[in-house]
């Protein structure tokens, strides 16, 4: 994959790798190649537990770059106020909504 992203990066100035929300191989690879991760993401519980297990995952081989949220379907309730809260206290994470929600 490093290999076949360097000759996209001579020609593109971003490269998006879409995968999908399994921790595989495919995962992995596309992680050891990247500069920064965007996660998209509803406010829910399982979300932000999936989240833990991507830095679980990006730990395990030691891989650091920034990543960045995307916050949607953001409900006005206590629960979803509580998680947002939670994801925005973690280093390393960080929300690209800005001002508003999407």
């Amino acid at each position: 994959m490093q290999n076949n992203l360097e000759f996209l990066k001579r020609k593109y100035h971003y490269v998006i790798i879409d995968t999908n929300p399994s921790l595989d191989y495919t995962l992995s690879n596309a992680l050891m190649t990247s500069n920064c991760i965007i996660v998209p993401m509803t406010a829910e519980k399982w979300a932000v537990e999936s989240l833990e297990l991507l830095e679980f995952h990006m730990n395990n081989l030691k891989i650091k770059i920034p990543i960045f949220l995307i916050i949607t379907r953001f409900k006005k309730n206590n629960t979803h106020k509580q998680l947002l809260q939670h994801v925005e206290s973690k280093a390393g994470f960080w929300d690209l909504s800005m001002n508003g929600k999407i």
